[in-house]
């Protein structure tokens, strides 16, 4: 799935990035979610579609790394 949202955001030149990078009210992005999940399969596509995710940091001043290790 989100493949197919990476593909579809560089199709429409979108730009998977910026995509990827769009935070919800708490500030966490799909990286975030992926890692806080345990999506091990989506934080690695995730990472290599958007590598500068992994120092966006959340409303509480969390990485998506933080995340996972508290998770």
């Amino acid at each position: 799935m989100v493949s197919l949202l990476i593909w579809l955001a560089q199709e429409h030149r979108l730009g998977a990035p910026s995509l990827l990078s769009r935070k919800n009210r708490e500030g966490n992005t799909v990286l975030h979610m992926a890692a806080h999940h345990g999506h091990d399969a989506v934080v690695e596509v995730l990472m290599l579609a958007a590598p500068a995710l992994s120092s966006a940091v959340n409303n509480a001043g969390m990485s998506p790394l933080y995340v996972a290790v508290m998770s």
